[in-house]
């Protein structure tokens, strides 16, 4: 079995095509960032964007309590 298939199976999201070499440097150099990876084409820029900035704000409630 196909790392592909593999993870269609468990219904883990992947990604191809990143520079990983270019991703370390930025998380050496800022630390983790809040984002978000969607496959809705019918959400907005501004949609995402305010999804980010939630998650974020918990991540740090989050942190704060441990």
């Amino acid at each position: 079995m196909d790392l592909d298939k593999y993870c269609k199976e468990q219904g883990v999201l992947g990604i191809w095509g990143v520079d990983t070499r270019g991703l370390t440097r930025v998380l050496r150099d800022y630390g983790s960032l809040v984002g978000v990876v969607t496959t809705d084409m019918s959400k907005s820029v501004d949609e995402l964007v305010k999804q980010a900035k939630v998650r974020a704000h918990l991540q740090a409630h989050a942190y704060a309590h441990v």
